[in-house]
């Protein structure tokens, strides 16, 4: 019982983890306890879980000795002691048991070893579990369940695959679910590495195949696949042989979403989002309908065409997905954009957008990628992964970018062709990312095909697609064969066959009733039609009806014809090889072909293709389903094909020899085709034929098919592609319809080979491109360029100086083309020579437009119109005045559509924009109102260039158009007139406008306007809005020569439903009143001449009430109406007056009518609002015309010195000598310039004052008189429309208080005269300057003092100092006289 102590460290997986020091008493006797813990000699916890391996060394293993022993198994004695091992269960005696309550002996693995084993007890255990540990050995040769994709002798054209997700599906036993079960790849040449893989249980691995290239030329490459527990090879290790073969498809059904094929039906798509496997979607329309078109192969009603707003409406497709691709075959023109989106219900968040810009690049919600080429079919695929999103075209990867996260929201629908224009076919959506490889093979193999592998139930069953069912229940039909073989008919079909041995039954419909006919077809369903490959050859077998025969004629029992020679069948199909098979039944003869070539068949001669039946035969129809892939006939000829299966193809006719041997594959609804089955879907789902009757193909056993894309292939030259026919080759753009001169024109040809089928690569063909024009002057040819693409199309470009009509010619090199001394290009084009070297429908007649507009030749001129006059010239306020603009270009080509954004300005005192219609052909129609009289300035210009500054003196020559007489070009000089003024109504006339919006005018408004009342006096409207029963609205009237206002303003009691007002003063009969009405919701008033005349305040804010009554206008009135105004505002008095005779701006008012029309039956609305007026009511045969030559008192060129601005210093002081000036801005009693009608006098005096002596010689009077100062300069120099503001200078010679007198058109401001007061000038003058005081005689030595006054030149005595004088003092002579002496 010593203490001893020891060291000790925890090792796991061979690695320490843990050291420890223990103090344990000496053990003479103890058990090994596993699973179970003591503390104190008493048990405490038990372990759940796993044991295994255990062993006892009996002494300190080394680190090295833990790591190599960790996980090796002992295999003998001698090593069990080299290791001293003591002890050692492994505990696989032990019987697997629910429930295990006994004690279970465990025999040491030692007892053979040593000599007293030990023996090991199991207690009380709930379960014992066997499981598989590390380093346990794994039987030999696994098996491979499958590998997904299936493998397959076709390669990627790269042969860098497998694909992605390819996998191994490995069956064995004894996997351990450990970290040191492992798997290897290793190559003929010896190189291994590990791989990954799944565990799935202990007999079930999915291992992850690595992507391996082959060289070019190789068609696979051999490896040996390894598994292990880990450990050494050998017991622990299984390996088997595995064949890397690149295969061309892969499982779509794992990964598929939806095909879209829009083959005549819009159900026909398959999607795999549903539970059903076989679901189909009914796409809806979204606004507008998409139509059916030719596909790319130009079959009819297989593609659908988009216009700009139609759309598809589709479940959500791609959604949230991590990763998904979304791949189709699209012809965008250049105005395609939006191809493909998703939104949530409230369509506001958009999401997986996939659109073209105006470049034609390829974007993903945003990020741009490469361009497609416009007008031509071409692939596209856009691929996005969890990171970034890939863009392809035609095959090829064109660029990445990020990807865009998920849609925050529930994504409720996808929107298919959305400001799409040009067709979509084959859409293909799959949940996972394509890689670059895949993409290809979809852009090279447009087809489908299923891969049956021979098995029972593997085969599929064609019944009609509206019967669902899967047995005869009430009411169901299946296929009808007398729908289709009633008579003649034909079969074909593409096969491949795995193998050639024994029966490959093609198809097979049983026969519906028993035949009494013979002994050996007594049995139901032994027989019917029948079509078969066996051993390699051809049988075809048909139970033949005996009553449809016509006349009760003999008929045979059943007819059968197979490839033989003298009843020897040879074979025709070869295993592994497509063939093109075939059955003609004409009820005389059987014909069987391959590859369109008429076989060989029983009739008793050698190369006698037709087996003639002797007599009229009609095959037995059926209702019971018809087979693909699955047969049998007399018990000998049954079974279910194994290998591949392409297109069925129905015929309710008898194929010719030359339909057979078409050059192209059919063509779904041509004549005489009853079914046409594609495996076009690429799912296990059904086939459609979406023909009449829609009849479906759908997969019918228990195992399903695999299917692939692959291209049917034959060895005759006639099914190759490399070939362009141009005849069919086509080319479409706007380039070969519509160009522009000085652009670069562009058009797309797509080379397609004899049976219209795209070119997907560069065609091995010399364009050329010629364009011949413009026709009408018969100018030369030019050459344009082609380029190719890469992808089976070729951009062709030409740049053209000329408009004008060409034609176009897209053809090879080898059309000559004509030089200027052939002289007759119909040696080209009218012989026909050359038609197929000749693009399909080439020579295009298209049209080049003109180029940019030329501001400066283009040119303007009137059309005739109501008004008489050239609106170029003349035009009258408030009437619209238009005029024509033609655009033209550089050349003088007139242009033939429009979008120029020209700018019309009225200058001068009709300063407002005008405004401009676009013709959409080349003209622009150019309406102004002017709204004040007198000249003014009309400006027309693009791009701030004014118009027809260049043009030609007499374009009418080429335009047959009458010009305007003055064409100098813009600007023009116009003259606004008065013209026929005021609207005349008779007391039965009127005009009318139509409800409108502005017209309700609730509760705050002015209603205004100039009356006339004319003898005989009556009562009516001057305006109104009201119902003629009830009066509800609102009107102002003429009652007994007073103003009336009514408002009709609802309520309960009618007292107070109308708010009324009457005028106190009353009209002045035979002349113009102004009548002006006010309400702001609360206060009526009335106002006449400006001066406020009557009002009336209510009780409680309430607007005038709404209805749909016309606006009408003098209604019972006899008179003149001018200047009606309706504004949404409430004017002052002082408003009123200042502006009832000023026009308003036309955004001030709600209804402006000026009444100055002059011509026609529609009086113009100048407000923005537009709501013109039609007059009513007019007898035809009155001689009085309702525009009237009157006006209304009008403000316009009024001149108003209170709104005149005089101002200037020299307006009230001058300098003598220097210029001085002011300066008048002349305006109307409208505020507007005033236009000088005859001159401005201005003049100046002097105010002089002198003494005379009263007549009675008392006093001396002062007298005042003006002495006139000279010349006053006025410099008014006037724009074109006559105002400017007027200069006044002036150089006074005189100095004192002058005057200065200013008279425009005879009229004089108040201020006038002005006075000024005139300072001398700046600088004294010597000659003017005087001196006096000064003596004679001085005394030397004393002062002596003068006085000098300074004046200037005019001789004005200055006022101010600052001169400087000189004063010499010179002695001119000596003492006495004569000589000068000394300096002075």
């Amino acid at each position: 019982s010593r203490v001893v102590h020891r060291l000790g460290k925890v090792y796991v997986d061979g690695v320490v983890v843990l050291t420890f020091e223990s103090r344990l008493p000496m053990l003479t006797a103890a058990h090994v306890t596993v699973g179970r813990d003591y503390m104190g000699m008493a048990p405490q916890r038990y372990f759940t879980g796993l044991v295994d391996e255990l062993r006892v060394y009996n002494d300190t293993l080394t680190p090295t000795q833990i790591q190599t022993l960790s996980f090796v198994k002992p295999l003998d004695a001698e090593e069990a002691a080299s290791f001293k091992l003591n002890y050692y269960a492994h505990f696989n005696d032990i019987a697997i048991n629910d429930t295990l309550d006994l004690a279970v002996p465990v025999m040491d693995l030692m007892t053979s070893m040593t000599a007293s084993p030990i023996r090991t007890t199991v207690h009380f255990c709930d379960k014992v579990t066997v499981a598989v540990m590390p380093y346990d050995p794994i039987p030999a040769n696994p098996t491979v369940a499958r590998a997904n994709p299936f493998q397959n002798a076709d390669y990627l054209t790269n042969r860098t695959g497998p694909l992605k997700g390819s996998t191994l599906t490995v069956t064995g036993y004894n996997f351990a679910n450990t970290d040191f079960l492992a798997v290897f790849l290793e190559d003929l040449e010896g190189h291994s590495e590990a791989v990954e893989f799944e565990y799935v249980d202990t007999a079930t691995l999915i291992v992850h195949l690595p992507r391996r290239s082959l060289a070019l030329g190789e068609s696979f490459k051999d490896f040996t696949v390894h598994v292990t527990n880990g450990g050494l090879p050998g017991s622990y290790t299984a390996s088997f042989p595995f064949r890397y073969e690149y295969v061309l498809g892969e499982d779509w059904e794992d990964h598929l979403q939806a095909h879209y094929r829009f083959e005549g039906d819009l159900t026909d798509a398959a999607h795999r989002d549903v539970a059903a496997a076989a679901a189909r979607i009914l796409p809806n329309f979204g606004q507008g309908g998409p139509y059916f078109t030719h596909s790319r192969s130009l079959y009819p009603m297989q593609a659908l065409q988009f216009m700009r707003g139609e759309r598809l409406q589709m479940p959500v497709l791609l959604g949230a997905k991590p990763e998904w691709s979304f791949c189709a075959w699209v012809y965008a023109d250049r105005n395609a954009r939006t191809l493909y989106y998703e939104r949530d219900a409230a369509a506001t968040t958009v999401a997986n957008l996939i659109e073209l810009d105006a470049d034609g690049v390829l974007h993903l919600d945003k990020q741009p990628s490469a361009a497609l080429v416009h007008d031509a079919w071409q692939f596209i695929c856009v691929v996005k992964g969890e990171e970034r999103a890939d863009f392809y075209i035609s095959g090829l990867h064109k660029a990445s970018a990020a990807s865009a996260p998920p849609a925050p929201v529930t994504l409720a629908m996808g929107l298919l062709g959305t400001n799409w224009t040009g067709a979509v076919d084959d859409v293909w959506v799959l949940n996972r990312a394509l890689e670059p490889y895949d993409v290809m093979r979809m852009f090279v193999n447009e087809e489908f095909v299923a891969v049956l592998d021979g098995e029972p139930s593997s085969r599929f069953t064609v019944t009609n697609a509206v019967d669902a069912s899967a047995n005869n229940q009430a009411g169901a039909r299946y296929f009808d064969s007398a729908d289709w073989r009633a008579g003649s008919f034909s079969i074909q079909m593409w096969v491949k066959p795995s193998s050639v041995e024994g029966t490959q039954p093609l198809l097979y419909q049983p026969s519906m009733v028993p035949s009494a006919a013979s002994a050996q077809l007594s049995v139901q369903n032994y027989d019917g039609t029948y079509f078969a490959i066996v051993g390699g050859a051809l049988v075809f077998f048909g139970l033949a009806d005996q009553g449809a025969v016509a006349g009760g004629a003999a008929t045979n029992d059943f007819v059968y014809t197979a490839t033989e020679v003298n009843g020897t069948m040879f074979p025709v199909v070869e295993a592994g090889e497509w063939s093109w098979v075939g059955v003609v039944f004409d009820t005389n003869s059987i014909v069987l072909s391959v590859n369109g070539v008429p076989q060989q068949v029983t009739c008793g001669t050698a190369d006698c293709t037709r087996h003639t039946l002797g007599v009229t035969s009609v095959l037995e129809a059926s209702t019971k389903p018809m087979y693909i892939g699955y047969g049998k006939q007399y018990d000998l000829y049954e079974g279910y094909f194994s290998g591949s299966l392409g297109e069925v193809a129905l015929w309710s006719k008898a194929l010719t020899d030359g339909e057979l041997y078409s050059a192209c594959p059919p063509v779904p609804h041509e004549a005489g085709m009853y079914a046409y089955f594609k495996m076009g879907s690429g799912v296990r789902g059904a086939q459609f034929s979406g023909m009449t009757p829609d009849l479906r193909m759908t997969f019918s056993g228990s195992k399903r098919p695999f299917y692939v894309q692959e291209n049917y292939t034959v060895g005759e030259d006639r099914y190759k592609t490399d070939t362009t026919t141009y005849s069919l080759s086509m080319v479409d753009g706007e380039g070969v319809q519509v160009g522009d001169i000085d652009v670069e024109n562009r058009f797309t040809f797509q080379a397609r080979d004899q049976c219209s089928r795209l070119h997907k690569y560069e065609a091995n063909s010399s364009m050329q491109v010629i364009v011949s024009g413009p026709l009408d002057l018969h100018l030369n040819y030019s050459m344009g360029e082609i380029r190719a693409n890469g992808d089976g199309t070729y951009t062709g470009r030409y740049t053209l100086t000329y408009c004008g009509w060409y034609e176009v010619r897209v053809e090879t090199t080898g059309v000559p083309v004509p030089s200027d001394s052939d002289g007759d290009w119909n040696s080209v084009f009218v012989s026909g020579r050359y038609d197929k070297l000749m693009a399909k429908g080439s020579p295009f007649r298209m049209y080049i437009h003109p180029g940019a507009t030329a501001a400066s030749l283009s040119y303007a001129y009137d059309t005739p119109d109501l008004l008489a006059n050239d609106d170029l010239l003349t035009a009258y306020y408030g009437v619209p005045a238009s005029f024509i603009l033609q655009a033209v270009d550089k050349t003088g080509c007139r242009r033939t559509t429009g979008g120029d954004s020209f700018d019309v300005m009225l200058t001068g005192r009709n300063a407002l924009e005008g405004m401009v219609q676009d013709n959409a052909n080349g003209t622009y129609t150019v309406t102004y109102v002017p709204h004040l009289e007198g000249l003014t300035q009309l400006h027309v210009t693009l791009n701030g260039e004014h118009v027809a500054t260049a043009a030609p003196e007499d374009p009418k020559d080429t335009d047959g158009i009458s010009l305007g007489t003055q064409f100098s070009g813009s600007p023009w000089l116009i003259s606004v007139q008065q013209g026929n003024g005021s609207l005349y109504v008779d007391g039965a006339s009127g005009a009318e406008a139509a409800s409108a919006d502005q017209l309700h005018l609730r509760d705050s408004f002015t209603m205004e306007a100039f009356v006339f009342p004319m003898a005989p006096f009556s009562n009516g409207r001057i305006v109104s809005k009201e119902s003629p029963v009830g009066g509800r609205g609102y009107y102002v009237a003429v009652e007994e020569m007073r103003v009336m206002v009514s408002l009709y303003v609802g309520g309960l009691d009618p007292l107070l439903q109308y708010r009324t007002l009457q005028s106190a003063g009353m009209l002045k009969p035979e002349q113009w009143n102004h009548v002006a009405v006010t309400y702001d919701g609360v206060t009526l008033k009335l106002y006449l001449d400006g001066v406020a005349d009557a009002s009336a305040a209510f009780e409680g804010l309430k607007e005038v009430k709404e209805n749909t009554q016309k606006l009408r206008i003098g209604t019972g009135f006899h008179g003149l109406i001018d200047e009606l105004r309706l504004m949404a505002m409430v004017k002052t008095e002082a408003q009123v007056m200042e502006q009832m005779m000023c026009p308003m701006d036309s955004s001030q008012v709600l209804v402006y009518f000026m009444f100055n029309d002059g011509a026609g039956e529609v009086a113009f609305d100048y407000s923005q609002f537009g709501s013109h007026a039609t007059l009513v009511g007019r007898p035809a045969n009155s001689s009085m015309s309702p525009w009237y030559d009157a006006n209304a008192p009008n403000g316009v060129n009024v001149l108003d010195f209170t709104r005149s601005d005089l101002s200037g210093e020299g307006l009230s002081q001058a300098r003598a000598g220097m210029l001085s000036s002011f300066t008048m801005a002349l305006r109307d009693a409208c505020g507007f310039d005033y236009v000088v009608q005859d001159e401005i006098e201005v003049t100046m005096d002097l105010t002089q004052t002198t003494l005379f002596t009263d007549t009675r010689g008392a006093a001396e009077c002062p007298h005042v008189f003006y002495e006139d100062l000279g010349e006053v300069r006025v410099m008014h120099e006037p724009s074109v429309v006559g105002i400017g503001p007027v200069l006044v200078s002036y150089e006074p010679e005189r100095c004192g208080e002058a005057r200065i007198h200013v008279r425009v058109d005879g009229r004089s401001p108040a201020a006038s005269p002005f006075p000024v007061h005139i300072t001398p000038a700046a600088e004294a003058s010597a000659n003017a300057t005087s001196a006096s005081g000064m003596a004679s005689e001085v005394v030397a030595g004393l002062e002596a003092s003068f006085t000098i006054t300074a004046r200037d030149r005019f001789g004005c005595r200055r006022t101010s100092g600052g001169d400087v004088l000189a004063v010499t003092l010179t002695r001119t002579s000596a003492a006495g006289g004569g000589q000068m002496r000394g300096p002075d």
